[in-house]
């Protein structure tokens, strides 16, 4: 089964929408320590852990690896074109308005190209523990005296 747009968009939605809570709770509540990294990586894992959730109402027998292979990487492309557009936006302010890049710009591309897997990989492990959580209310009703 072929993931269908809506479950592509629904997911980055969800990604997306869990990393901007995230990065606002950060900002509202500043932390002194650390780089605030980790708000991508938990965005990416939650958003594919509650996707499964939602839409495991409408695969009830499960899914298919092929399928959520498919609808990680459509995900990661996503991902990667939505960082590309806001990293263009972001050139075009800088050359238009004069100002000079960042220093050390080129270790922003590097890390965002090293992204890339790390993107596809926290959402198959998202993908993996939402399955797991599904599965246990199930798993719990065949192991009880007179379950199915």
């Amino acid at each position: 089964m072929k993931p269908l747009r809506r479950d592509v968009l629904l997911l980055l939605s969800l990604q997306m929408g869990y990393s901007a809570g995230l990065a606002a709770l950060v900002a509202l509540f500043p932390i002194g320590t650390g780089s605030n990294g980790w708000v991508g990586p938990v965005g990416s894992i939650n958003g594919a852990l509650s996707f499964i959730v939602i839409a495991s109402k409408r695969h009830p027998d499960g899914f298919d690896k092929t399928y959520l292979h498919q609808l990680a990487m459509w995900a990661t492309l996503a991902q990667v074109l939505l960082g590309v557009l806001f990293g263009g936006l972001a050139l075009f302010v800088f050359v238009a308005t004069g100002t000079a890049l960042p220093p050390h710009w080129g270790w922003y591309v590097l890390a965002g190209v090293l992204g890339i897997p790390l993107a596809y990989l926290f959402t198959r492990f998202g993908f993996r523990t939402g399955i797991r959580l599904v599965d246990r209310p199930k798993a719990s009703a065949k192991a009880a005296p007179g379950g199915g």
